[in-house]
């Protein structure tokens, strides 16, 4: 294995750590030496990946975020109804915010409100337009297209 490959993996493995301890205790009560020693690695380790613990707790949310909105267009690509498009939405929706690592992240102290909008841009590009596509596809008859993006705006940020 070579560096890079090393570093990817440390990082990694710091990030599972930090969610585990993120999530079981919370981001304000986890510090960077628990998480260097949880996951195997001196605290040193930690700041060659980010210059603070709410840098890696950012990357988390964004990561998870991210995750989540393609895996939400995922399925809301496969409805064949509108009511099944607006079952699978607040499902959808409640699930993220019901997800361990989300609760901890929006009940701690620090949470990135400011560079949320920049960060998620190409996911949520993706999200809106997916959500967009489903439903030209299921309102075949509305003519003005305009309408349906505002929708699919508000569902995604739903």
């Amino acid at each position: 294995m070579n560096q890079q490959q090393k570093s990817k993996t440390t990082k990694l493995k710091l990030k599972i750590a930090a969610e585990s301890l993120f999530t079981e205790k919370t981001f304000d009560q986890t510090s960077i030496l628990d998480i260097t020693n949880h996951a195997g690695y001196a605290v040193g380790t930690f700041y060659k990946h980010w210059k603070r613990k709410e840098d890696l707790l950012f990357e988390l949310w964004q990561d998870f975020t991210t995750e989540y909105m393609i895996d939400s267009a995922r399925e809301i690509n496969q409805v064949k109804t509108i009511n099944e498009f607006s079952s699978k939405i607040v499902n959808r929706s409640l699930e993220y915010g019901e997800h361990p690592f989300i609760k901890k992240y929006f009940s701690s102290q620090y949470h990135v409100e400011e560079n949320q909008k920049i960060a998620m841009t190409d996911a949520y590009n993706l999200y809106v337009e997916t959500i967009y596509q489903q439903l030209t596809k299921l309102h075949s008859e509305q003519k003005q297209p305009a309408i349906l993006w505002q929708i699919a705006i508000a569902v995604a940020n739903f």
